[in-house]
């Protein structure tokens, strides 16, 4: 007959195999980051998603002194995958207090190679001195 001798466990080999799990666990969520946040990835910059690519267009409808009208904004994505737009705005480049515009905000898909609109609104004082006036103004989409 044999008999082998099994020695108790120790309190320092439990603190080696919970550290051993903890470190385990954080590799994989160290991994699992870097993976989200490579281009395209769930959690990737804007930057590294669209860069510059994304190119927005402008139509203003329904514009009167005193009223709001609606600025229509076409997102163009050439690249070749979805983009998810968060935010757009449009800023008048001189202002002189006639001309506002309430900047968008939600999730518009915009397919690869395709685009998509939001609509803005825009509101023209009640000034008379407004009337006939043209304003530019520039675009900018977040993602």
């Amino acid at each position: 007959m044999r008999v082998t001798h099994r020695r108790a466990p120790r309190a320092d080999d439990e603190r080696v195999r919970t550290a051993a799990r903890a470190l385990a666990w954080v590799a994989v969520a160290v991994l699992s980051l870097v993976v989200m946040v490579q281009p395209g990835g769930p959690l990737a910059p804007a930057q590294a998603i669209a860069g510059s690519a994304l190119t927005v267009t402008g139509d203003v409808r329904d514009l009167a002194v005193g009223a709001q009208g609606r600025l229509v904004l076409t997102v163009d994505n050439p690249l070749p995958q979805d983009v998810v737009v968060r935010r757009l705005s449009a800023s008048v480049a001189a202002d002189d207090g006639c001309l506002s515009v309430q900047p968008w905000a939600g999730a518009l898909e915009v397919p690869a190679g395709g685009s998509s609109t939001a609509e803005l609104v825009l509101t023209v004082a009640a000034d008379p001195a407004c009337a006939g006036r043209s304003w530019d103004l520039a675009y900018s989409a977040s993602t």
